[in-house]
């Protein structure tokens, strides 16, 4: 899954470093899939939130539409010969949710020419794995008998990890795990009392005597102001993020720790990323996909 900018870590550049090592793509548009194409990608590649506005550019660029609603499969012209189905056991989000509807859906693809590569679903926990199986063959049964070399696929990251296989699996957030880190600098040192406050509204209180670092990058560049008592690195010492972060800079509470202007700090790694996660009440997705604004990619070969 290549998605989201390959989850912002450089569609373009991650395809090229894994076309050979993958069936196909998945995409969530078909916009993203045509930047895809543009790069000179021949694999097949799969839009997953297709909707009639992509049906142009998915036939242009010879994409294969994931086909989750009767809409969605009318706006396909004759062009289109393939398509992915997707199945909704559970998830309630997008796909087919009866047999019954599978049956009407085999009428109208034969209709159109159009026979399915795969069908798929999208489990929403790793708990619910079992029941969603279950489900996803009872409401697919019409479309597998008819038509049994259809690949199935229903396993992103946690599916895959519970081992649930079927035909193939959709590698998303396993595929990046540990590849980001997310460095800035200190651009200021300022010394705090105990007692005294530090940054907008007073919101970091010295309990002790010490130096706070000013690092740039705020929530204009995705370190955003939820994540205040997260981890960062500073040479070599784990400090904490302390007050409001603001739109172009943050602060550090670097107790013993000695800084000085232009020290690397390291906010977002392998180490650092559960205490982001803890802080926000959120997910390594949202994490990893919200760092922009001026961040610049840099890759290690």
């Amino acid at each position: 899954m290549v998605k989201a900018d390959a989850y912002n870590h450089g569609l373009e550049r991650v395809a090229a470093y894994t076309e050979s090592c993958v069936d196909r793509f998945g995409v969530a548009t078909a916009e993203e899939g045509a930047r895809l194409r543009m790069t000179g990608v021949k694999i097949p590649i799969s839009v997953f939130t297709y909707t009639p506005r992509d049906a142009r550019l998915t036939a242009d660029y010879s994409l294969t539409p994931v086909i989750h609603s009767f809409d969605t499969l009318a706006s396909l012209g004759a062009e289109c010969k393939e398509a992915d189905i997707k199945i909704d056991s559970g998830m309630h989000r997008l796909g087919f949710s009866t047999a019954k509807e599978c049956e009407r859906l085999c009428g109208l693809l034969a209709a159109k020419g159009i026979r399915p590569r795969s069908v798929c679903t999208h489990f929403r926990s790793a708990d619910s794995i079992a029941e969603q199986c279950s489900r996803f063959a009872e409401t697919a049964r019409p479309l597998l008998e008819r038509y049994p070399d259809t690949v199935r696929h229903c396993s992103a990251s946690d599916g895959i990890l519970k081992g649930a296989f079927f035909d193939g699996v959709r590698v998303g957030r396993l595929a990046y795990e540990g590849a980001m880190s997310v460095r800035s600098t200190v651009i200021d040192t300022h010394r705090v009392k105990r007692g005294e406050c530090a940054g907008y509204d007073g919101a970091f209180v010295a309990e002790e005597d010490t130096v706070v670092a000013t690092v740039f990058g705020g929530y204009y560049d995705g370190i955003m102001r939820s994540y205040s008592g997260a981890d960062v690195i500073v040479n070599g010492d784990r400090r904490h993020i302390v007050g409001r972060i603001c739109m172009d800079m943050f602060l550090v509470d670097l107790k013993d720790t000695r800084a000085t202007l232009g020290d690397e700090v390291i906010i977002i790694d392998p180490s650092t990323i559960a205490s982001y996660c803890k802080a926000a009440g959120t997910s390594v997705y949202e994490i990893t996909t919200s760092v922009k604004g001026r961040a610049q990619r840099r890759y290690i070969e």
